[in-house]
């Protein structure tokens, strides 16, 4: 709330599945113990991306 109260552009999302740290949450970025890997969140950097090109659009 505070970010939008100071104009500063947010966008929240939340995943059932996965945890802090996951990378790509694929194969490219897993843990050498096998954590990391979770296709449910693989769109986060897709979603990353389109957030800051419309940011600095």
């Amino acid at each position: 709330m505070a970010c939008r109260e100071a104009g500063v552009p947010v966008e929240l999302h939340l995943y059932m599945k996965g945890g802090h740290g996951l990378g790509l949450a694929n194969e490219l970025t897993q843990a050498v113990d096998g954590y990391g890997i979770e296709p449910s969140c693989e769109s986060w950097m897709e979603l990353a991306y389109i957030w800051m090109m419309e940011v600095v659009a």
